[in-house]
């Protein structure tokens, strides 16, 4: 190779150089722009925004259905307790299909793992000491399948006019408990 291809070579390649790094300087020039630009909107936003102003999402903004659904991750009795927080919140726990999934979705009140008195008696007690809505969810989900219940519950309480629902029901053992009936009076 002779020195004036090597002095060809050489030039071509400064060339080439030097036309990168014109690129380079422009696209350097576009990235100061844009920070330049963005340092701008960041100041002209902190002009608009109120810094004393405090956003806050009122709970009766959340739709009812993403509120049931949150609650039907909680055990139905603590769920239940929520229902003093307002009245939307009492409709809300209290409607059917909110209580039936509650329900459904509790493991200590799945009648297809019930094996134990303990798990009888946590059944139980959803039927006796759960609101109206409980009460006739329980009754509707379970009609068909319970056929005993065995209560021994140490408190006096009514006996739940949703046991009259309970088709499959055959026995109602009340001996070890304080149950009262109330009767209606007829004119």
């Amino acid at each position: 190779m002779e020195s004036s291809q090597i002095l060809g070579l050489f030039a071509a390649i400064q060339a080439q150089l030097a036309h990168q790094q014109a690129s380079i300087d422009k696209l350097c020039a576009k990235v100061d722009r844009i920070e330049q630009t963005q340092l701008v909107i960041a100041k002209q936003i902190q002009l608009i925004s109120n810094k004393n102003a405090k956003f806050h999402t009122q709970i009766s903004d959340v739709p009812s259905e993403v509120i049931a659904q949150v609650f039907t991750w909680m055990h139905p009795f603590e769920a239940a307790s929520f229902r003093r927080l307002s009245k939307a919140f009492n409709r809300c726990l209290t409607t059917n299909p909110f209580c039936m999934l509650s329900l459904k979705q509790c493991p200590e009140i799945n009648l297809n793992r019930v094996k134990y008195e303990d798990d009888v008696q946590k059944i139980d007690h959803v039927l006796f000491r759960g609101h109206d809505g409980y009460r006739a969810a329980y009754a509707s989900l379970f009609a068909s399948k319970l056929t005993t219940i065995e209560i021994g519950l140490s408190y006096a309480t009514l006996i739940p006019k949703e046991i009259g629902s309970m088709a499959a029901l055959k026995k109602l053992d009340l001996s070890a408990c304080r149950l009262f009936l109330e009767l209606c009076q007829t004119s």
